[in-house]
Order: C-alpha cells, then sequence, then structure tokens
C-alpha cells in the first residue's frame, strides 16, 4: 500500500487533486489511492503487452474497485468537474483496453467539453459476454433518459457509445429481446386498437437491466434526423416501456417528419396511398400519447398542424384526380371522409391546447406568442363550414395582433422594419412582422364578415325575415 502511495515521476497523481481542489464535491478517502495504483500497474504493463494477463484480471480489478466511487460521484453536479473527468478518463481506458471501446480513442460523453485522448497499451481484448455488456451499459448510460424535446446533449449520447450500445443489443439472449413483438405492437397502432390491446400480448419483463438502451440510441438517430432508424429503435423501446412517452412522441413526429418529407418532395401521386396509410398510423400514434399525458401542449399542436396537412393534401388530390379521371367514386368518397374527419380533429386538438395553455401555462402573458396560432387554425377549418365561428376566432385573432403591436419592448427597444421581409421565420421583436399579419388578418376579417353577412340577409329577405 505504502508503494501504491508514493508519487512517480511524470505519471499523473489524481489522489492529490481529488482531495485538494473540489473536496465539496469530490469526497474521496481511499478510493483515489486504489485507484492510483491500478492505474500506474496499467501503464507501466501496457508498453510490456500485459494486460491481457490472466483474461484482463488486472483490469477487471480496476473495474471492481472505482464502481462503488461511480455510483456515488455521477451525478449532475459533478459534471463539470475536471477531477470526475479525470476519473472518467481512467474507467474508459480500462474499457479500450478490454474490448477496444471506444474506437475514435477520445472521449465519448457529451457533457465533457475538454476532450481527452486515450492510449493504445496494445491489449489483446477478452470476449465480451452478456454479463459484460450490462456492465458497459451501467458505466455508459447517463444519469437519466434525453427528454424527446429537450436541444441540450448532455443526456444523450455520442456516436462511439450509439456503436457500444448496438454491440451491446446483439449480447441480449433470444428470450429477453423485443423484436420479435415490432409487428405486433406496429399493426395493433394502425388498427387503432387500444393501448391495453395493443401490449395484451407482449412480455412485460423484457430485459429489464438494459430497459433504457433501445431509447438511448432512439435518441441518437432522433436528434441527427435519422428517422427510420429512430422509428424502429423507438418501437423497441415502447415494447419494454409501455408507458414511456417520450418514446411515444419522438416515434410519432419521426414519421409525421418523414410523411412530410414526402409530401415537399414532389413524389405524392405515386406515394398516394402509403401517405394515407401512414398518416392513419401517425393520427392514431399521436391519440395514444395524449391519452398517456393530456398537458402536451406541443403534441396538441404537432397533431392538429399534421392533420390540417393531411387534409389539403387529399383535397388536392381530390382536385387533381378528379380533373384526370383516374379516381374511382369509392376512393373519391373516401378521402371526402377523410379530410373531414381530418379537418374535424384539426379544430379539436387547436381548441384543445388553447385551453391546455389556458389552464397549464400563463396564457396572459407575453411570453406565450402561441395564441394566435391557435386562433387561426381554430378560424381557418371552419371557413366553410361554420363562418359566424371564424368570425369570432378571427376578431379575437386580430385583438391579440392589435395588443402585441403596443407591447412596450417594441417601443422601447429600437424595433425596426428589415428592407427584405424573410418568408422563413421573422426576426424577434420585428415591427414589420406584427404589420404584416395585422394587415393580412384585418383584411381576411372583413371578407368573411362581408361573405357571411351577405350569405345571412339574402337568406333572411327569402324567409321573408
Amino acid at each position: 500500500v505504502n508503494t501504491m502511495r508514493k508519487p512517480t515521476p511524470g505519471i499523473p497523481n489524481p489522489a492529490s487533486t481529488l482531495t485538494t481542489n473540489h473536496s465539496r464535491y469530490y469526497g474521496y478517502k481511499t478510493g483515489p489511492c486504489i485507484l492510483q495504483g491500478l492505474t500506474i500497474q496499467n501503464l507501466r504493463l501496457g508498453p510490456l503487452k500485459l494486460l491481457n494477463f490472466s483474461t484482463g484480471l488486472l483490469l477487471f480489478k480496476m473495474i471492481e474497485v472505482v464502481t462503488e466511487d461511480y455510483v456515488k460521484y455521477n451525478s449532475r453536479l459533478n459534471h463539470d468537474n475536471t477531477n470526475f473527468h479525470q476519473f472518467l478518463q481512467h474507467i474508459d481506458q480500462v474499457f479500450y483496453c478490454l474490448y477496444g471501446h471506444p474506437v475514435s480513442k477520445q472521449c465519448v460523453r457529451n457533457y465533457i467539453k475538454q476532450k481527452y485522448y486515450l492510449q493504445s497499451h496494445n491489449a489483446l481484448g477478452v470476449a465480451f459476454t452478456y454479463e459484460r455488456a450490462k456492465q458497459v451499459y451501467f458505466f455508459y448510460k447517463t444519469t437519466k433518459v434525453a427528454e424527446f424535446d429537450t436541444l441540450s446533449k448532455n443526456y444523450s449520447i455520442s456516436l462511439d457509445v450509439e456503436t457500444m450500445f448496438r454491440s451491446i443489443i446483439r449480447e441480449i439472449p433470444e428470450a429477453e429481446r423485443p423484436d420479435k413483438y415490432i409487428e405486433l405492437v406496429s399493426s395493433g397502432i394502425k388498427r387503432n386498437a387500444s393501448f391495453s390491446e395493443i401490449f395484451s400480448q407482449v412480455e412485460p419483463r423484457l430485459c429489464e437491466e438494459l430497459r433504457d438502451i433501445y431509447y438511448y440510441i432512439g435518441d441518437y438517430h432522433f436528434k441527427n434526423k435519422v428517422f427510420n432508424k429512430a422509428i424502429n429503435y423507438y418501437l423497441l423501446d415502447i415494447c419494454v416501456n409501455h408507458n414511456r412517452v417520450d418514446a411515444w412522441a419522438a416515434m410519432t413526429l419521426s414519421q409525421q417528419k418523414l410523411i412530410e418529407m414526402c409530401l415537399n418532395s414532389g413524389d405524392t401521386i405515386e406515394e398516394a396511398d402509403t401517405i394515407t396509410s401512414d398518416c392513419l398510423w401517425t393520427c392514431n400514434s399521436f391519440k395514444i400519447i395524449l391519452s398517456l399525458d393530456s398537458t402536451l401542449l406541443p403534441l396538441y399542436i404537432e397533431y392538429g398542424t399534421f392533420a390540417y396537412t393531411i387534409a389539403a393534401f387529399s383535397s388536392r388530390r381530390i382536385k387533381c384526380d378528379s380533373v384526370v379521371g383516374v379516381m374511382s367514386l369509392e376512393q373519391f368518397t373516401a378521402l371526402e371522409k377523410l379530410k373531414t374527419e381530418l379537418l374535424a380533429t384539426c379544430s379539436q386538438n387547436f381548441l384543445r391546447a388553447t385551453q391546455v395553455l389556458h389552464r397549464h401555462y400563463k396564457y396572459n402573458k407575453i411570453e406565450n406568442d402561441e395564441k394566435w396560432l391557435h386562433l387561426y387554425m381554430l378560424g381557418d377549418p371552419e371557413l366553410n363550414s361554420v363562418p359566424f365561428d371564424t368570425i369570432q376566432h378571427w376578431l379575437v385573432l386580430y385583438h391579440i395582433v392589435k395588443y402585441e403591436e403596443s407591447r412596450p419592448d417594441l417601443n422601447t427597444s429600437a424595433a425596426g422594419t428589415d428592407l427584405n421581409i424573410s418568408t422563413e421565420s421573422s426576426p424577434e421583436k420585428s415591427s414589420d412582422d406584427l404589420y404584416y399579419r395585422q394587415s393580412c388578418y384585418s383584411t381576411r376579417l372583413l371578407f368573411i364578415a362581408h361573405e357571411y353577412l351577405g350569405k345571412r340577409s339574402w337568406c333572411c329577405h327569402e324567409n321573408g325575415e
């Protein structure tokens, strides 16, 4: 023990830094000394190609020693602690010598900004078994899973970890794999089955010790916009974690994005039937999410917008195919029914979004700029069916825009008018966006009111009122 505590020239002394600089975060006592001794042996035996002696006994002993400290100090509080980063570097070095991971030989944790590089000790490595795979997963999973709508990558995995997790999945025993239930769950969503019916035949306890691994990989692909792979891994995750709302939401938004990409690509004629089928799957998935959590405001907005988009696509398809003459009566009737249902769905979701915003958020505060979108979408689908309700929505919308125009921050923060108006996104606190929006809404409000009052006066004249 005494020889392990002596400083060695050229070898960093983690114990001295771990017990002085950040003692309030990192209260090591004997742990760093043992880790230092094992690390020194690692550095000395590495050049001699002796690290795989007795099937990596030394390296596995190092993992056994640091496991307790890793559990104790792996928290958000230490994620910015450079001493904790050195501790993680030792762990990464051990796994690199055992399994050749990470392949890039560098830091693989997203929350560490100052990257470090690992050394090649010429170790031959050991066999990668399921028990050893669970040990690797324990050290590389994050303290919590990332939410579907978070922008921070601190709780997401990197490319190297994603590669290692896929290797771990291959070691899962066949009896614990959820792969065999993917088609069952997907078909249940498509036929609009109930939540309990979808998972009635799914084994309740699958790969419990690795229950988040599929979500980590799905989140990695979702955040990198590889939506096909994301959907597949999210399906695997909900087979294991039926009630994980983040997995349901990200999977549905991935499918929504794929449909929108197809609509924008111009290949809608050949893919029309596929789009219709996929949109039903997506709508049913939205229903399940909102049944699990009825306060998800972004999902109401996404669901309503998606329903309106598909309704517009169905309307265009009806017009185009009717002109060409290739649509049968059954297809025409089905598309008309689908369009009507989707417009009703759009109105219901934006009405619900308005209620959720009013109940759970600061609805009357300036920060919430989503009110105008809800009212706009509530008025637009009802334009041809319920003109009076449309006038009501657009009248409130007009007053909201007028109120935004009088916001003090626009008058005091030198909000100017741009010479070129962006068609994609207007700059924050830009007065031209408000003036343009106000002009459009007031013009359309007058048009709707004129048309509605004209029809009403004609009806009154016909009825002798």
